[in-house]
């Protein structure tokens, strides 16, 4: 979905104040209407818990399956809605809530290591949570406490503040951990192919969307991820490699140096010759000179 697509989706009204950052929300649904929750995107996460019925939560393009008793958490910035999935009505809970609330952005160490960037519009890290997983039930637990507390009586700031920090840390150490290492591995395998790729083609001119599509990631998030694992962005790569490649040209074969520029993908023999100087600290032709043989 394009980014003006996805724009319309995006909640006009605000869950957060300076107050309160976090809301909780009663839905009531039925067979009768059953689009239980509109489609929409908000930039707060959420866990949403079902108290009774059955819905389908829709997330991106991904469909999850709740039965009473279970619950979902929802990343930040991710499309979503929900329709009721059986003849029988149904109640379903919310809180949404800013990562402020866990952890202040001022902790920058602590925030960057507990909050990752990582949950950003990453449906990855999506999890529907049930009873019978062992490493589940404290964070339901304490949902129906947080859903069940007596609203309006007091203020309940600092109780949900702590059940939150405890869910977080649940959350953290049994999905968020291993989903991001597991997602590291795919990455680095994912990297892999789009390097290869370079390998194969640095003598064409090759697009960010190709490199991009090579490894089956979007054009944003592959420079993102290019650039954590390797320290150049991907052009950099793509123009030090080039210029490797014709050191080996320079070296080895007789061929002008215009023809190296061309066969290792450079249009422009002043920027190649500019580029090389940069980076080997010397001329192509006093490079030849230095190395033949």
């Amino acid at each position: 979905m394009s980014r003006v697509n996805r724009d319309c989706y995006l909640e006009k009204i605000s869950h957060i104040t300076e107050a309160k950052p976090y809301s909780l929300h009663k839905i009531i649904f039925s067979p009768e209407n059953p689009q239980a929750l509109y489609q929409h995107i908000h930039p707060e996460m959420e866990f949403f818990y079902l108290e009774s019925g059955t819905l389908d939560f829709y997330i991106e393009d991904t469909k999850y399956s709740l039965c009473a008793g279970d619950a979902i958490f929802i990343p930040p910035n991710l499309l979503h809605y929900a329709i009721c999935s059986s003849s029988e009505r149904g109640v379903f809970r919310a809180i949404v809530f800013s990562p402020d609330f866990i952890i202040s952005p001022l902790e920058e160490d602590i925030f960057q290591k507990y909050i990752p960037s990582v949950l950003q519009g990453n449906p990855g890290y999506v999890l529907v949570l049930k009873e019978e997983i062992k490493e589940h039930h404290n964070i339901l637990l304490r949902l129906r406490e947080i859903f069940s507390a007596p609203a309006g009586e007091r203020d309940l700031y600092l109780y949900f503040h702590g059940l939150m920090l405890l869910i977080w840390q649940d959350l953290y150490q049994y999905h968020i951990l291993t989903q991001r290492q597991d997602s590291s591995k795919k990455e680095y395998l994912q990297l892999q192919t789009a390097l290869q790729y370079i390998h194969e083609h640095f003598m064409e001119d090759i697009s960010l969307t190709e490199l991009a599509k090579s490894a089956n990631m979007s054009s944003g998030y592959f420079c993102r991820i290019f650039k954590n694992m390797t320290s150049y962005t991907p052009f950099s790569y793509l123009k030090r490699y080039r210029i490797i490649k014709s050191c080996s040209y320079l070296s080895d074969s007789d061929k002008k140096i215009s023809e190296i520029c061309s066969l290792c993908g450079f249009n422009n023999i002043s920027y190649y010759n500019r580029e090389f100087l940069k980076m080997i600290q010397t001329t192509p032709s006093q490079y030849r000179k230095n190395n033949r043989g």
